[in-house]
């Protein structure tokens, strides 16, 4: 993991209340910058080996023929995956929904691909964006694919109760390197995001009007880096002081990609913690 961020540096349970409004997502691939984005890109990250975030999985919808990238996640645990309610949402059927994990080149035909067994999602709100947060059961375990292709048995680490990250963190995946992309990057990107304070954030956010950053929500940026299309239910990975680097947030929403001043958001996954321990171990 120190090796990881030096690369970086150089080169079921009781939820948030969900009664706050703001304006309509937008749901196409560009937007103008001054509206809200659905789904999250890196902008102005740099490439890197999947073994500096053995975590890192892509999310595939199937087609006819292909299977297309469409959001990120995070294994926490043998055959669970830590993503984004609002992807899971994003698909019909659970038989079309692939998960992707162990290499750089997701868009490969020889890569391992993994059936969802179940998707387990929070009370999602749509138009706030509260509780944006699933977790996903594999059909089998992905330790084998892990050792063959990382020889790592390696897992993201969940923040203690509470955290809150001080010090500037990691947020990767394979989503489009900017506004005017149309294609995908070929190898995994990552970024260095400084989080914010949440009473700074609404500060920020309330020069767009009515727009609350709720209970469950974290942010980071506002700077030249940050998420957009094609990253959400991604990680956002940040140093914690007893426990090593945690996956602190999920990529969810924000304004535009990289737009100065205007923090992406993220799901705060310590304040959910209770919930996915319920979701992963409901009888515990």
């Amino acid at each position: 993991m120190k090796l990881f961020l030096w690369w970086i540096l150089i080169k079921v349970v009781t939820l948030t209340e969900c009664s706050n409004i703001f304006p309509r997502f937008l749901y196409e691939k560009k937007e103008p910058k001054n509206e809200f984005r659905g789904e999250d890109r890196i902008v102005k990250g740099i490439d890197i080996p999947i073994s500096y975030a053995p975590w890192q999985v892509s999310l595939q919808k199937v087609g006819a023929t292909t299977r297309m990238h469409f959001c990120g996640g995070a294994l926490i645990a043998d055959r669970w995956v830590l993503t984004a309610a609002h992807c899971v949402k994003s698909v019909s059927r659970m038989d079309l929904l692939k998960v992707v994990l162990g290499v750089n080149d997701i868009k490969s035909s020889s890569v391992p691909v993994f059936d969802v067994e179940r998707a387990i999602t929070a009370d999602y709100d749509l138009t706030t964006r509260c509780n944006d947060i699933a977790v996903l059961k594999l059909t089998e375990s992905t330790l084998p694919a892990r050792l063959r292709l990382l020889r790592k048995k390696n897992v993201g680490k969940l923040p203690p109760p509470g955290f809150y990250p001080k010090e500037s963190c990691i947020v990767s995946g394979w989503g489009f390197k900017s506004a005017e992309e149309s294609k995908l990057p070929d190898s995994l990107q990552a970024a260095k995001v400084r989080p914010m304070d949440s009473n700074e954030c609404q500060i920020r956010y309330n020069q767009l009007g009515d727009v609350d950053i709720l209970d469950g929500m974290m942010c980071a940026g506002g700077g030249e880096t940050d998420a957009c299309q094609g990253d959400s239910g991604g990680p956002l990975v940040c140093p914690s002081d007893k426990d090593g680097y945690v996956i602190a947030g999920i990529v969810s929403w924000g304004v535009g990609c990289a737009t100065r001043g205007i923090p992406g958001v993220y799901t705060n996954v310590s304040h959910y913690l209770e919930w996915i321990q319920g979701a992963i171990n409901p009888e515990s």
